[in-house]
């Protein structure tokens, strides 16, 4: 029986080597994902700097860039969907 997609989805790695022993080998793609994103959002809450700089170079509102960013920080390892990071 061929496996459902939500499974297939967690066989993927976004980072190997634990940072103590004795942890996990790696730390599943999807979970790396949002871990950057939830890392991305407090930057841009935190740096003023970043914030104007985006949007001045966008022209766009506060909001829409802060999604934009967001986007693109939780696509960031698109790539590691591949053959080569399956556990």
């Amino acid at each position: 029986m061929a496996k459902k997609t939500s499974e297939k989805f967690y066989r993927y790695w976004g980072k190997a080597n634990p940072a103590e022993e004795g942890g996990p080998a790696y730390h599943l793609l999807p979970y790396h994902c949002l871990d950057v994103a939830v890392v991305g959002s407090v930057w841009w809450r935190k740096s003023a700097v970043i914030r104007s700089r985006f949007i001045a170079s966008t022209g766009l509102g506060e909001p829409q860039v802060k999604a934009w960013v967001l986007f693109f920080l939780t696509l960031h390892d698109l790539g590691k969907f591949d053959v080569r990071f399956v556990q």
